[in-house]
């Protein structure tokens, strides 16, 4: 038993720890923001829950998915999309609407920030945004709404090649703008009670319908009955057009499940002459919260969820999936538990002992169960819909590269597999993040229109290959820097790893080739040709090629341990930059701030293999497992 209570202890502190960080995010308020957040919605065509649009909404305004305010203690998205909703004047003041452009700045008359203010430095928001960012209030904007909006619409007529770094930010400002005020519309119109309006559409219906069926008959009418009715009757038609989002789940004349905006409830009333219960809980809701009544507002929730559960249980079984993912941040979880591994598994290099070893792998097998866990949920709430852009292939390659090192782990049982599992899902966990920072990443993830089975084929050989070159790149920097700090390689373990990289190495090609022979079936049935020269074929052509370099010099025997290594990192780079660079998610610094802090990490990454790359040049008696080297390069 005692030789288990490492790994107890590790898997123990990995489950407080995400316990904590999922606690953490609920929102805390009397209010029950928990199950509202939940509550399922349909935006563009996707179903996703409220803390998601709020969430991301945040993130595109503020480049922050939390705020920061000392006059609130529940800082989570939600409870910010919360106040929109219940106190929009409030809202108003809030300075969240980012500016990063001196010249738009200069445009913009702003007070002092009050110490209270979010406008503390933080080292997030200086990656993110840049030295330069400013907070301003929609209230501090509204004096300039048209400007904005005039000099925005003057950029986008402009191609995206063609635009300046004014007319970029103020296309983000006016994008940022308009987010803002569609959430404030999504549930309510002008300043009258959400709830009087919904409850009297009956009352105006009826008198109105009167009305106009005298009008039309030529008998005396009540003028006044007829013009509130097509008076109301505009203003929800241009409700429903304006808004963006539908929370609005009904069943149609025909049986099918439909979502509408809440502007078509007064559509809804006419077809089937009575009051949509939904669009009555949602105004309920509302008026319960802007008045104060908590039991109201909860109730209201529970019956809205429960509604749509009744009609369509899928939907709010995915929207649970998602605001439970946003809450518990797996991927995050995750990060932070390769990262101990890691530091861990580098200390037993330096004082071997069994307690060690078996926490640092117990840390590993903690990790990649969150992980896999974070991945069951990516897939579960995007279902079948998965374009492998960064994003997505992040998340899959680096799952895929851990269990691949586990596996020769198991099976070789060096210490270096189960070490170059953390720090290859370390670097594909942090592009994660990193992207993740900027937007709701559920929202960007959809199959291009019309995608083919063989164009998925070679996003997924493509990506296999990557994560593979990725996987053998890991091994290999693991591998110099143990074998010059520590003496515990010997021969057998200096062959079974250049052994491992050569079998990897071969799937790599195999993997590689089949998905060149994809994208080339795929572009000689929709193009007529045989190779379209994209940066993706080409980042993955120049992967192909560079491991079947590797592996003919392996089969003619050219390699030792140490040269093998070194091509192994090369193929990283290069890898890195079909991945990155080339092909599926490339950066652009031109963009913004952060386009320019993403290449800046990528730029260092290329450089700290660069300088791995040059160690294998420091001659063998600097080395502390150099013997054991240089017999099997002997050999």
């Amino acid at each position: 038993m005692k030789k288990f209570i490492p790994s107890i202890i590790a898997v123990f502190l990995v489950v407080c720890f995400a316990a904590l960080r999922f606690g953490l995010s609920l929102p805390q308020s009397d209010y029950n923001l928990r199950l509202f957040a939940s509550i399922p919605v349909s935006l563009d065509g996707r179903i996703l829950p409220w803390d998601s649009v709020a969430r991301d909404a945040l993130q595109r305004i503020s480049g922050n998915s939390s705020f920061d305010w000392s006059d609130s203690e529940d800082q989570s998205a939600i409870a910010w999309l919360f106040e929109i909703l219940i106190d929009p004047e409030k809202a108003a003041t809030r300075r969240i609407f980012i500016v990063t452009n001196p010249q738009i700045q200069s445009n913009l008359k702003r007070r002092p920030l009050p110490t209270e203010d979010q406008s503390k430095f933080s080292l997030k928001r200086f990656v993110d945004l840049g030295p330069d960012a400013l907070y301003y209030s929609y209230d501090e904007l509204s004096p300039y709404l048209e400007r904005i909006e005039i000099q925005a619409t003057d950029a986008l007529e402009q191609s995206p090649e063609a635009r300046n770094e004014f007319q970029k930010d103020i296309i983000r400002l006016q994008d940022s703008v308009s987010t803002f005020q569609l959430l404030g519309s999504s549930l309510s119109t002008g300043t009258r009670s959400p709830l009087e309006r919904i409850e009297s559409l009956e009352t105006i219906v009826a008198k109105g319908t009167q009305a106009l069926e005298a009008r039309e008959a030529g008998q005396p009418f009540e003028e006044r009955d007829y013009e509130e009715m097509m008076t109301t009757w505009y203003e929800f038609q241009d409700w429903e057009q304006t808004a963006r989002i539908s929370p609005l789940l009904h069943e149609t004349d025909s049986g099918k499940i439909e979502w509408a905006k809440l502007g078509s409830a007064l559509d809804l009333l006419i077809q089937r002459n009575e009051q949509n219960e939904m669009a009555l809980l949602y105004a309920q809701l509302v008026e319960a919260g802007r008045t104060g009544e908590i039991e109201g507002f909860n109730d209201a929730a529970k019956k809205i969820l429960s509604g749509i559960d009744s009609l369509d249980r899928q939907a709010g079984k995915k929207a649970g999936y998602e605001h439970f993912f946003n809450s518990l941040q797996p991927f995050s979880i995750a990060f932070v538990s390769y990262a101990i591994a890691l530091l861990v598994a580098i200390i037993h290099w330096i004082r071997p002992t069994a307690w060690l070893e078996q926490s640092s792998l117990a840390l590993m097998a903690a990790s990649l169960a969150i992980h896999a866990l974070g991945s069951f949920l990516w897939l579960s709430i995007i279902g079948e819909t998965v374009i492998f852009n960064l994003h997505s292939s992040a998340i899959l390659m680096s799952l895929f590269a851990v269990v691949v090192c586990l596996a020769f782990e198991i099976a070789r049982r060096s210490g270096i597999y189960y070490t170059a599992a953390s720090l290859a899902a370390l670097v594909a966990l942090f592009v994660v993040q990193f992207q993740s920072l900027h937007g709701n990443a559920f929202m960007r993830e959809s199959w291009a229109e019309g995608a083919t089975l063989l164009i998925k084929l070679h996003h997924l050989g493509a990506n296999l290959c990557f994560a593979l070159m990725f996987t053998i790149g890991s091994i290999s920097i693991i591998w110099i820097f143990r074998a010059m700090l520590t003496d515990i390689l010997d021969t057998i373990s200096v062959t079974q790893t250049t052994k491992t990289i050569n079998e990897l190495t071969l799937a790599a090609l195999l993997v590689g080739f089949g998905g060149i022979v994809f994208e080339s079936l795929h572009s000689n049935f929709e193009y007529g040709v045989f190779w379209g020269w994209d940066k993706r074929e080409n980042g993955l052509l120049a992967a192909t090629a560079w491991c079947l370099i590797v592996t003919q010099c392996r089969w003619g025997n050219y390699l030792g341990p140490r040269s093998g290594m070194m091509l192994a990192i090369c193929g990283n780079l290069i890898a890195a930059w079909a991945f990155i660079g080339w092909g599926i998610g490339k950066l652009d610094s031109t963009q913004s701030h952060s386009g320019f802090v993403s290449l800046l990490l990528f730029q260092g990454f290329l450089a700290l293999n660069l300088i791995v790359l040059l160690l294998p040049i420091v001659p063998l008696r600097f080395w502390r497992s150099g013997n054991a080297i240089e017999l099997e390069e002997l050999e």
